[in-house]
């Protein structure tokens, strides 16, 4: 049974999250009522043993530098953070993040033609690479000499107190691509994450802390399937890939669009061993999906944002169906639950909690 968690002083991106907590608990056989008095503590990797396979793994894609562009890796470890390079330190998600001289994030929202930055990750360090600019290089060397300066930013309501300034060169190189003055790159040196927004349990009931990661809009993983971008689609007159949606993990073989909006925790590579994710809330949807990826410019008509709306779900509540139109949604946020460091890779299976 659904618990419908709206009201009148819940502002709809709320009540979007809410759909995405009663749906979820339907498939750990988990009572609403139930989760909150246990609140994740008593949920233990041993007491989930009813896995059923739902897919597999088609993409594993690791963004370093928040708002550019992602690398597709063909295995990866799992951590708190997110996914990390198997033997290349500096490839991990989202651990880089452009600020302004204020020190407030600076992403596709402002800055589109950030999508046609090339960024990849060597022995050697960090290469940045763009149309009609030298190729600059963030050496390793640099980000592990203890000789940079650490400096507060903000990302959306989260202070982070202290994360690593990379240094002139690459903000001059960032200042030139992009026309500004006062930029830098900022990296998230700590294994453990520094975003300290306010969880309200009546909100957002299935979102901790741990599931935070480091400069990521929401938590350290966002999942969704092949199939579900396919339906989506259809409501669009010029298809999109998953470049647009930005998943760092992307699944096939899933029996139904939009399926990820009713798993709750997922099993991946061995059903008896593998690391298992939780979801946290659903993805909605803003202004970076506007970006066509291919030009680096906004889409005049909105889209896909006005077409999300029209996405036709399978939720078993009509209320709770009504309310998933007030957004649009595509994917879904993940936390680690259990299995810090293993390996998952491309062609993985993929197991749910099930009754």
């Amino acid at each position: 049974m659904f618990v419908l968690l709206y009201h009148e002083s819940i502002s709809p991106w709320k009540a979007v999250a809410a759909i995405g907590i009663a749906a979820g608990l339907v498939l750990a056989g988990v009572s609403y009522s139930k989760y909150l008095k246990n609140k994740n503590n008593k949920i233990t990797p041993d007491s989930l043993q009813k896995w059923t396979r739902i897919g597999r793994i088609k993409k594993l894609i690791i963004y370093p530098v928040k708002s550019c562009p992602g690398i597709e890796v063909e295995s990866a470890k799992v951590g708190q953070l997110g996914l990390q390079g198997d033997n290349l330190e500096f490839l991990r998600d989202r651990i880089f993040l452009i600020v302004d001289s204020k020190g407030n994030f600076q992403t596709l929202r402002q800055f589109p033609t950030l999508t046609l930055i090339r960024v990849n990750v060597t022995e050697i360090g960090v290469e940045f690479t763009a149309p009609g600019y030298d190729t600059l290089i963030l050496t390793n060397d640099l980000l592990k000499s203890g000789q940079l300066k650490l400096r507060p930013c903000r990302i959306f309501t989260d202070r982070l107190k202290s994360v690593t300034d990379c240094g002139d060169e690459v903000g001059i190189w960032l200042d030139k691509y992009l026309g500004q003055t006062g930029l830098r790159l900022v990296y998230h040196q700590s294994s453990v994450t520094h975003r300290n927004r306010e969880i309200k349990s009546i909100d957002m009931p299935y979102l901790t802390h741990k599931d935070f990661g480091s400069f990521q809009d929401e938590t350290s993983y966002m999942i969704m399937t092949e199939e579900s971008i396919q339906h989506f689609n259809e409501n669009l007159l010029k298809p999109l890939t998953y470049t647009r949606f930005r998943p760092s993990i992307l699944m096939d073989e899933v029996a139904e669009p939009l399926a990820e909006e009713n798993w709750t925790y997922i099993r991946i590579s061995d059903k008896e061993s593998g690391p298992i994710l939780k979801t946290a809330i659903l993805c909605v949807r803003c202004k970076v999906t506007t970006v066509d990826t291919e030009t680096g410019k906004f889409e005049k008509d909105g889209e896909p944002l006005i077409s999300g709306l029209k996405v036709q779900r399978s939720l078993k509540n009509d209320e709770l169906a009504k309310l998933a139109k007030l957004k649009p949604i595509l994917g879904v946020h993940f936390g680690l639950f259990d299995g810090e460091g293993k390996i998952i890779k491309v062609g993985d299976p993929v197991y749910a909690a099930l009754k």
